[in-house]
Order: C-alpha cells, then sequence, then structure tokens
C-alpha cells in the first residue's frame, strides 16, 4: 500500500501544492524529526508484486476488497476529503486493491477509528505542544490503545513503548534526540501508518484586519484581534 501511492501526485490534487510528502509523523519543522529518514520509492509494479506474493502466501484471492474509513467534511490537513479518497482508491485499484469508502460525520468517524472498526483509515493530526512526544507517543504508543485512544493502527512494538518511556523520563534533549530518531526509524521499518503529507496553515483575511496572528495549531484566536476604521473620504 505504501509504495502505491504517490505523495507527490496527492500534494497536488488534495492540496493544490501548499503542502509536502512525509516520511514521519514528526513533521520537519519540529524538534527531533529524523532527518536521515530514506523514502520507500513510490513504485506500483513493485507493490503489486508484493500483494500477489502475500496473495499466494496467505491464501486470499485479488482483487482484495477493503474498506477505507474517512470522514466527509474538511479539515486542516484534509482540506479536500473527496479528491483525497477518490485518488487513494484509484491508486489501490492499480495493485489489486478494491477499495470501498465509508464515509461518516468527523466526529462519527473518529468514534469508529478509535473503536478499531475500520481496515483502512484516513485521519490526521494537530499537534498542541510541537513535540515529538506528542506525536509519536499519542498516535502509536500502546499505551493509547482504547476507545478513546489514538493509536488508530493499533501499533505493538515494545522497543517503541521502551523508546518513548525513556524520551518521557529523560530531561536532557542531547540525550533525548537519539531516542525519538531511532522510534521515527522503526515506525519506518514496521509501517504500522503510511505518513502521507504535512500541511501548510493558511488563512484569508481582509487588509482590515488587524492583530490577527495565525496560530501554529491552526485555532482561530481573535483576541487581539480588531478592524480597522476606515478613513473619513
Amino acid at each position: 500500500i505504501y509504495q502505491a501511492i504517490d505523495k507527490r501526485a496527492l500534494v497536488k490534487l488534495g492540496y493544490g501544492g501548499h503542502a509536502e510528502p512525509s516520511l514521519s509523523l514528526v513533521p520537519p519543522a519540529v524538534w527531533g524529526h529524523n532527518n536521515s529518514l530514506v523514502d520507500l520509492p513510490y513504485d506500483p509494479p513493485e507493490a503489486s508484486r508484493l500483494l500477489n506474493e502475500a496473495s499466494a502466501e496467505a491464501g486470499f484471492s485479488l482483487p482484495l476488497p477493503l474498506t477505507l474509513a474517512v470522514m466527509n467534511q474538511a479539515r486542516p490537513y484534509l482540506q479536500q476529503p473527496l479528491a483525497i479518497q477518490g485518488y487513494l482508491k484509484d491508486a489501490l485499484r492499480e495493485i489489486g486493491i478494491e477499495v470501498r469508502i465509508e464515509a461518516r460525520d468527523v466526529n462519527q468517524h473518529f468514534e469508529h477509528l478509535m473503536a478499531g472498526g475500520h481496515q483502512l483509515g484516513l485521519a490526521g493530526w494537530n499537534s498542541d505542544n510541537s513535540h515529538p512526544d506528542n506525536f509519536l507517543y499519542s498516535l502509536l504508543d500502546p499505551d493509547n490503545i482504547s476507545q478513546a485512544g489514538n493509536n488508530l493502527s493499533r501499533y505493538r512494538s515494545p522497543r517503541f513503548h521502551e523508546l518513548m518511556l525513556a524520551g518521557q523520563a529523560e530531561t536532557n534533549p542531547e540525550k533525548r534526540l537519539p531516542l525519538y530518531l531511532e522510534a521515527q526509524k522503526l515506525v519506518l521499518t514496521d509501517l504500522p501508518v503510511v505518513p502521507l503529507v504535512h500541511t501548510k496553515l493558511r488563512a484569508a483575511y481582509a487588509k482590515s484586519l488587524k492583530g490577527f496572528r495565525l496560530h501554529p495549531t491552526g485555532l482561530i484566536r481573535l483576541r487581539n484581534a480588531y478592524f480597522e476604521e476606515s478613513a473619513a473620504p
């Protein structure tokens, strides 16, 4: 599945070019991002070969039917839901996976994913503290497998969990950094999720609006915002 998805095409199609392909759940702008990661190539023939190999070994027939749980509403990290889910459906069909889309209201969608009712799920994340722990521990640690947890892939790795706990206990940034670098490398090896893109936040507003600053979390905060009165004619 990973090698069936052209992330650069997805950036153009679903984000108008205002995003970048992702290798890690930790964005490049966040401390602790692993810049040494090497992405798997976009290679549909290889993806198809691997799927046929798995079909022969496990005894399932092709095309393989899978459901993809998606949300109906746009989010900062999912700006064009219909275009993105349509692209993923077409991309996976090319390698022998027939995707059926299950669309829900955003709240019902995440309830469904947290309950583990999905086969494939499309989701995203906005961090409120810009620390790698908020991405890695929150989204992939076994502690967060529950009805209200955000480990939607149900990823269980003892070594990953060990790295997360060590990172939470270590106060020295120089000793803490290698823990998160190793954790991201491990995730790219195990591939419990397919990181798609990191989006760029944008906001449009009138020139007369003053004091507004776009918050890194995407929240709209208007405490210091005001409209400048027009000059008298």
